[in-house]
């Protein structure tokens, strides 16, 4: 009766992830597809595999491809060369629920995240739209750097500038969501923090109707982000912590431990006792 009541709690748990947020990568995932049909591509491959078409469409913009930093079944991020100097290309894939979604939803999720920078541009550490290929895939400024959760001593300045951007971001009315992945925080080569990846962020517009009637949850999310940063500052300076939240804003972790409790954490238990240990 206690695992029932627990595989019911996670599949209810795993629907409101999946229709809030729609990111197929989690339900590919699950079912082990990407795996299976798409090995990983390495970051040091030098022989790019682009389709035709859309290396003809890539080019047509002016840009060349130069290697492939992700291809599966889900999305390809693709590094180009192009007139300013290096760029990446983003393509959400079809998969294997194009036969539900006639297509829609890759074309939603791509739309969704550029719409997303946009709003954005300007932040410092959010890369630009540079140009739209077709419905599913665009351009978007390159960031050099290194992943958060690859550097070992991080910048004193780093988590202050840090949140003086998600300061903005939430201002604009965007919350990350995503990013207690350290990997979605990139340190640059001054020392700067960079924000890469929007597809599971959140967008209201300021003084829209959803704002009135949503803006509650999308402020809870927003300090949900906020709380990752100090759980983030903690781990790599864990001798000189950052002054703690306010009582509001530790409340506004509701959804962060909510997330934590009742969708990743069963995800990745069930995720483990399928398919074991990954990477990441």
């Amino acid at each position: 009766m206690h695992c029932l009541i627990s595989l019911r709690v996670y599949t209810i748990g795993l629907a409101f992830r999946f229709v809030c947020f729609p990111d197929f990568g989690i339900f590919f995932d699950f079912f082990g597809w990407r795996a299976r049909q798409s090995p990983p591509v390495s970051e040091s491959s030098s022989v790019p595999q682009m389709s035709a078409g859309l290396e003809q469409a890539v080019r047509a913009l002016g840009f060349a491809p130069a290697r492939a930093l992700k291809r599966d079944i889900v999305s390809e991020v693709w590094v180009l060369e192009g007139p300013e100097g290096k760029a990446i290309l983003k393509r959400s894939n079809l998969g294997p629920g194009r036969w539900l979604t006639l297509g829609l939803l890759p074309r939603l999720l791509a739309s969704r995240e550029q719409r997303i920078l946009r709003v954005l541009e300007g932040v410092s550490g959010v890369p630009r739209v540079l140009a739209s290929v077709d419905g599913r895939t665009f351009i978007r400024g390159h960031v050099d750097g290194v992943r958060l959760r690859d550097v070992e001593t991080v910048p004193a300045g780093y988590f202050p500038a840090l949140v003086a951007s998600l300061e903005e971001i939430h201002r604009r009315g965007v919350a990350c969501i995503d990013l207690s992945k350290r990997e979605n925080l990139l340190v640059t080569t001054d020392g700067l923090p960079a924000l890469i990846d929007f597809q599971a962020s959140a967008y209201l517009r300021p003084g829209g109707l959803g704002a009135f009637l949503f803006g509650w949850f999308l402020r809870m999310l927003q300090r949900g982000d906020i709380h990752h940063v100090y759980k983030h500052h903690r781990r790599h300076f864990p001798s000189n912590p950052i002054p703690e939240p306010t009582a509001a804003l530790t409340r506004g972790t509701l959804w962060a431990r909510l997330h934590g409790t009742f969708l990743r954490r069963p995800y990745v238990a069930v995720k483990r006792l399928f398919f074991g240990r990954t990477k990441g």
